[in-house]
């Protein structure tokens, strides 16, 4: 019997606690995930619309280089963020685009920064090297910024401002003439 009868009370067993806990922890879960998928479009916009009033969240990114960089660390100029993977064939598509755009706009201030991530550190390397990238790439290892992004799908590429404000977001490969009018328009 489950349920024992103590000096007129009943005694619960581990069994109902530990299914109580359970249903406790599938509803807080639930609840979580329902307010993260509410908030994160209405937050961070979507491709190509105008958000310019949200500050982009910073974050530190330790780079394959070695170096660590922050995003608050380039307030003042703008910044072009990309999200990026070496199994994304968009992302394939779109990186020698990034690399010449990136050369382009560096004397003018433009700082890019590719987010790697669910990669192998080998694989990012051989990426990086193949396809030249000389901006700065790290790789986004815990998924921090990947959630406080509200990054679903591969590319995406987020442009900031001088005032450190989301200007645009871009979903999937971006083509050069695109790039470049946001780079110009991020920069203004």
């Amino acid at each position: 019997m489950a349920v024992e009868e103590v000096r007129g009370r009943q005694r619960i067993t581990g069994v109902q606690v530990g299914l109580a806990l359970v249903g406790l922890a599938l509803i807080g879960l639930t609840v979580l995930l329902a307010w993260g998928f509410a908030n994160r479009g209405e937050r961070l916009g979507v491709s190509g619309r105008v958000r310019g009033t949200e500050p982009a969240r910073d974050f530190q990114l330790a780079l394959f280089s070695g170096e660590t960089v922050r995003l608050s660390d380039f307030r003042g100029r703008p910044v072009v963020v990309n999200f990026w993977a070496t199994w994304c064939a968009p992302c394939r598509v779109e990186t020698p685009i990034l690399v010449e755009v990136y050369k382009e706009s560096k004397d003018a201030g433009v700082v890019f920064i590719g987010v790697n991530i669910q990669d192998t550190e080998a694989d990012a390397l051989r990426f990086i090297q193949a396809f030249g990238i000389p901006y700065l790439v790290g790789p986004d290892s815990t998924g921090k910024i990947v959630v406080d992004y509200g990054v679903g799908a591969l590319p995406v590429t987020f442009f900031i401002d001088r005032a450190g404000v989301l200007h645009k977001r871009w979903e999937g490969a971006i083509d050069r003439d695109a790039l470049r009018d946001l780079v110009a328009e991020t920069s203004g």
